[in-house]
């Protein structure tokens, strides 16, 4: 099977076939600030659009686009003023997560998870000697 591999640059795409037709493109290690929303939008569209080249133009015939990220969709264009705007284009998207959860204890359970102790401000360790350590979990 054959894909193209493309970026995008300074309004310009790159790796784009213009030879043959593929029906698979790969975006490895996309990043929301490379391409306002709309041309995201109009690379994942349904319809055929024109994708800008250097030295003209190609139609945009992809069935599938995978996009490799290491954002995680809920960041990506989130600062986008309309709200519409970013549910445009994430009815389009089947997300595959890879990110294993945040980081595990031993207890199996995601840091962050929430029990009673992540209620706390802070917590006192007894030291050896019998005084006393107070852990401040609220960053001043």
């Amino acid at each position: 099977m054959y894909f193209d591999e493309i970026k995008y640059c300074n309004l310009f795409y790159s790796g784009v076939n213009t030879d043959y037709l593929s029906e698979v493109a790969v975006y490895d290690d996309f990043r929301a600030g490379v391409m306002k929303p709309e041309e995201f939008i109009n690379l994942i569209d349904y319809r055929v659009h024109n994708l800008n080249i250097k030295g003209g133009e190609a139609k945009n015939n992809y069935k599938l686009i995978i996009f490799t990220s290491v954002q995680k969709l809920d960041t990506i264009y989130r600062n986008v003023d309309n709200y519409e705007r970013r549910e445009q284009w994430i009815r389009r998207i089947n997300l595959i997560d890879l990110y294993p959860p945040e980081r595990v204890h031993i207890g199996g359970l995601p840091v962050g998870y929430r029990t009673s102790f992540n209620n706390f401000d802070s917590y006192s360790l007894e030291n050896n000697d019998g005084s006393h350590t107070i852990i401040d979990l609220i960053d001043n």
